[in-house]
């Protein structure tokens, strides 16, 4: 997806990346502090979000709460959408900028929530550990990849 293009909230979908959306903020659903380590504490927060074709959720941390202010509009630039206890949430990650914005609505779906409907999620953690096997990619047999031990010689050197 090209950030330069503004997309409609109604046309995002999950793991969109290089986003680029204008919204206004109709309200904030949660803010807490969420602890990362023995010294480390952020803030998260959850806004719900609109323009003239729907809402999404849209999480923000730290700096980022505080720029937010209900009714207000903005834009995201180099956003992406992730999906959360199997929910799309709109985010601005690590690269992503929130700024506010000109932009004018005729009006604000609220009906049209993409927040609301059910995802499913992408498993991103790596694969199981496979324990010295692992599947041949041309077949569905496994390999042994456990180290070869040639007993005649361990044998031999024991004596």
């Amino acid at each position: 997806m090209n950030s330069s293009s503004i997309i409609s909230i109604k046309d995002l979908k999950p793991y969109n990346k290089d986003i680029h959306v204008k919204f206004q903020v109709i309200e904030q659903i949660s803010k807490k502090k969420i602890q990362k380590g023995p010294n480390v504490t952020h803030n998260v927060a959850n806004f719900k979000v609109a323009d003239d074709t729907g809402t999404i959720q849209l999480t923000v941390w730290n700096e980022e709460i505080d720029v937010l202010k209900i009714g207000q509009n903005f834009e995201l630039t180099n956003g992406y959408v992730n999906v959360f206890q199997n929910h799309a949430q709109l985010s601005s990650g690590r690269s992503g900028e929130i700024k506010s914005s000109e932009v004018k609505f005729d009006k604000i779906n609220q009906e049209n929530d993409i927040s609301e409907k059910r995802q499913k999620s992408q498993d991103r953690r790596t694969p199981t550990r496979s324990h010295g096997r692992r599947k041949d990619k041309h077949s569905d047999k496994e390999d042994d990849f456990s180290p070869k031990v040639n007993k005649k010689f361990l044998w031999a050197e024991m004596r």
